[in-house]
């Protein structure tokens, strides 16, 4: 609970409520004398929109020159002022402020701004120099007097006729006669809390009226805020739904990355989807495999090929492998091939032995590893 005696304090320039401070928490603006003097010296009638501080007080047309000149307010600023009648417009339709701009209110025709007239449409370029000037359209109490009688006659004009107006002669039926209301008194009790009804009227006096309080307690500022506190809960409960909503698109996320590296695994060999390949076997009676033939040759081996074992099939094939081997224990592994790929001739594609097959993709990566050995090997 605040304690009550702390003194609060509304800042001048903004109507901010806040706590003794030399300065104001809503719009910076410093309380001391100075600052309050050259305030009153750069206000004005002219208004920029802000939504962030939309409680300050207006501009001079100096004030107001110097952001245009800065570049704070465009063509596409929102402002109002003695121009303008106090109603909100685009500056570069605005009298006067268009002009600093480069631009004619009336046409949009460009303009140098020290031009007094428009060369297109010959439109008055005047700047407004009334510092005190609001710029309205009925400035004395006749001329709105004046104004309010003419507004009342075309509203009285433009008034629906009764239904029952023209038929009440024939059918009896005659409305109620219409009350000569003021037109303004209905647009400003518009803007009021509406009328109730006598029943509610009489329940509201009965019950008991709650004091006004003054702002600068702290208590009562604290018990009469119930909606700012609902507000908050509904932000809170907004901010942890948002939280609730971020993780739960995380998770998926990151459980959509790990399929995705699932997937992708799956189609390497070794992995989830695919076994090891099974090693083709050689000769007939299957005890030789391809991955046991001799792919490198060992430097302490004396590089023979006396230890592979001889393949199972014709006699004729058996004498044309042995030659073969023969000329490669000489290093003659080209005619160790012209040997095999001649005997290869007297076959078709489907009926080449399967131990000659082998034998001969042995000899070739053995004869590109010799030759690719011999590149790099130094003189």
């Amino acid at each position: 609970m605040t304690p009550t005696n702390q003194p609060y304090i509304l800042c001048p320039y903004c109507g901010h409520t806040q706590k003794v401070t030399p300065q104001c928490e809503q719009c910076h603006g410093l309380f001391e004398p100075l600052s309050r003097m050259a305030t009153q010296i750069a206000m004005g009638p002219w208004f920029v929109r802000n939504l962030h501080q939309p409680f300050g007080p207006g501009c001079s047309f100096e004030i107001l020159k110097k952001q245009i000149q800065a570049g704070k307010v465009t063509t596409k600023t929102i402002i109002k002022g003695p121009s303008t009648h106090q109603f909100w417009a685009v500056a570069k339709n605005v009298p006067g402020v268009a002009t600093l701009l480069g631009l004619c209110h009336q046409c949009g025709h460009k303009v140098a701004p020290t031009d007094t007239q428009c060369s297109a449409c010959r439109a008055a370029l005047t700047i407004p120099k009334e510092r005190n000037e609001l710029g309205l359209q009925y400035p004395t109490a006749q001329a709105t007097l004046a104004a309010q009688q003419q507004l009342n006659t075309k509203a009285a004009a433009n008034a629906p006729t009764p239904v029952g107006g023209a038929g009440g002669a024939r059918g009896g039926n005659s409305s109620p006669p219409v009350e000569n209301k003021d037109l303004l008194d209905t647009v400003l009790a518009s803007t009021s809390s509406p009328s109730m009804p006598p029943d509610e009227a009489a329940l509201k006096a009965s019950l008991p009226q709650v004091p006004n309080t003054q702002i600068g307690e702290p208590s009562s500022m604290s018990e009469a805020s119930p909606p700012a506190n609902q507000e908050e809960a509904l932000d809170q409960q907004t901010r942890r739904l948002s939280a609730m909503t971020l993780v739960l698109v995380g998770f998926n996320v990151v459980m959509l990355i790990l399929l995705i590296l699932l997937w992708l695994g799956s189609g390497k060999e070794g992995k989830i989807a695919q076994t090891r390949p099974q090693p083709r076997r050689m000769g007939t009676t299957g005890s030789l495999e391809r991955q046991t033939l001799p792919q490198t040759v060992d430097a302490s081996s004396d590089g023979t090929t006396s230890a592979l074992p001889l393949p199972q099939g014709s006699p004729q094939l058996l004498a044309v492998i042995t030659k073969a081997r023969d000329l490669e224990n000489k290093d003659q592994m080209d005619e160790a091939l012209i040997v095999l790929n001649q005997y290869v001739k007297g076959f078709g594609e489907k009926d080449l032995p399967f131990d000659l097959e082998v034998e001969i993709e042995r000899l070739q990566q053995k004869a590109t590893r010799q030759k690719t050995e011999s590149l790099f090997r130094t003189p």
